[in-house]
């Protein structure tokens, strides 16, 4: 009779599992998030980061007094990415899949508190792999950050409220204060913050409003420069049925636009989200503690708020405003998925599935409202000759109308370098704007007598390109080639 001595199986320990699954779903995010970051072009708002935080800290502060002040606190901390690592899509991007990362992994104590460590891995994993975080993640604007704060103020909202220790409230206060600097419609976020301390001990309410008082009260400067910069947002449309994808699609589950091939993805993604979400705040709510109704006000307050606002007072929606409050749609969803009896794994994997199929149309080149400004670039690049003064005429650029191409050669400077820029009339550091001042293109035809080669560089839709093209022509030169690449229509004319 022979006997056999089994080896133990080597095991992770509980603790040590629970202390690296926030870093490691966080990692998990982030790496998600750069899969073809810099593969899309730099599209018109990432170009106004660009434009705000490579000039120095003297311009940057006089173009926030005037314009943009909503943004100034990220523009700050882009202003020092850059001086650090030089500007380039990936810099500029990258910052936000390390936001995006984060935010992940703070999801999973904050699950954790709410329905256990479980729930927060599910939180963390449902939030790295829904297409509008992979969206926020490789974009290089502040949203990402907006949702890393105000999961960051939740978090540390439960803490104190169980605490009796005064500096979670200090350190709630900072963080609310802090995540409406960089972005204020994070304010509506901490308004639904009251229902996690509304029903609770009078203590928890009393420093909750002395708390959120003073956060607001620090900000109060701030937001009324925002008030009187109002006119920037004056492009949001007012409520029509756009809003109906808009909502339920593209703030939560979709890319930054409800098109084909993203559109059938995105509705598919929509149904299952809403379904798991729903789900999950009824399984909360029968809870009859504060997860439901927190976790309710997260989700459904500042959509309701803002839709109410542009409807009745003035418009402010934009889907992409909403981004905020996706940490707490992953994490209803989780809660959702976790209360399924069976077939948590295949769930599991579709979500995953459709956040992939998403990412796929996400960083398609020209994913980024059809720009195709590194081909733009490459082409100006490839025909400037080298012993040849050459200009530029900036025409218009499609969908905004109170820009100019100038913006392609700030995302993609180096071949637009030394370029006589005719309708100069103010550069955009000395005018304290995003963008420079410009003179009509009759009143600036001197600054062609030195030129031997003109660009002028408009849009498809530019109903006077031929005009600008005939006052060139008239200055004494010739068409000599006409191209189209995406959008942008590139016009070069030689002297003679």
């Amino acid at each position: 009779m022979t006997s056999s001595i089994e080896t133990p199986r080597a095991t992770i320990p509980a603790g040590a599992l629970r202390r690296w699954s926030p870093a490691a779903v966080g990692a998990l995010a982030s790496a998600l998030a750069l899969i073809g970051a810099t593969v899309p072009s730099v599209w018109y708002d990432e170009a106004a980061t660009v434009t705000a935080t490579t000039r120095g800290w003297d311009g940057l502060w006089a173009m926030t007094a005037n314009v943009d002040a909503v943004h100034a606190a990220y523009y700050l901390l882009m202003h020092v990415v850059f001086e650090v690592a030089g500007y380039s899509p990936l810099a500029l991007r990258l910052p936000s899949a390390l936001a995006v990362g984060a935010t992940a992994a703070l999801l999973v104590p904050l699950g954790r508190r709410i329905g256990g460590h479980r729930l927060g891995l599910l939180a963390g994993l449902v939030f790295a792999v829904l297409p509008r975080t992979l969206w926020m993640g490789a974009e290089g604007r502040s949203y990402a950050f907006a949702a890393l704060l105000v999961t960051a103020a939740t978090l540390v909202l439960l803490i104190a409220r169980d605490s009796p220790r005064r500096r979670w409230w200090i350190g709630y206060a900072a963080l609310a204060a802090l995540s409406m600097v960089v972005f204020v419609y994070s304010a509506l976020v901490l308004i639904a913050h009251a229902a996690a301390v509304l029903g609770g001990p009078r203590p928890a309410l009393r420093r909750f409003v002395v708390a959120g008082g003073a956060a607001a009260a620090s900000v109060a400067p701030l937001v009324l420069l925002i008030v009187r910069q109002r006119g920037q947002i004056s492009w949001l449309p007012e409520v029509d049925v756009g809003f109906v994808p808009a909502v339920l699609v593209q703030q939560w589950f979709g890319g930054d636009r409800f098109s084909w091939p993203s559109g059938p993805i995105d509705v598919v993604a929509a149904s299952v989200g809403w379904v798991l979400t729903i789900a999950g705040l009824i399984v909360l709510l029968r809870r009859r503690d504060h997860s439901g109704p927190l976790l309710l006000a997260l989700v459904a307050l500042p959509t309701a708020a803002l839709l109410l606002i542009t409807a009745f007072v003035l418009p402010l929606y934009s889907p992409r405003y909403l981004t905020v409050c996706l940490p707490f749609v992953a994490l209803a969803m989780a809660v959702g998925v976790e209360a399924l009896p069976r077939g948590r794994w295949p769930v599991l994997g579709l979500i995953a599935a459709l956040g992939l199929a998403s990412l796929g149309v996400q960083r398609h080149p020209e994913a980024k409202e059809g720009t195709a400004w590194p081909e733009v670039a490459a082409w100006v690049s490839a025909d400037r000759a080298d012993a040849m003064a050459t200009a530029v005429v900036y025409g218009h650029l499609r969908f905004h109308p109170r820009a100019t191409p100038e913006v392609i050669a700030t995302a993609y400077p180096d071949p637009f370098a030394g370029l006589t820029d005719v309708t100069l009339e103010r550069s955009a550091v000395d005018a304290g704007t995003l963008w420079a001042e410009r003179a009509p293109l009759a009143a600036s035809l001197d600054r062609l007598d030195d030129a031997q080669r003109v660009y002028l560089i408009g849009s498809e839709v530019q109903h006077d390109l031929e005009d600008q093209a005939r006052l060139v022509s008239r200055a004494g030169f010739s068409e000599t080639e006409r191209v189209r690449i995406g959008h942008v229509v590139i016009v070069r004319l030689d002297r003679g």
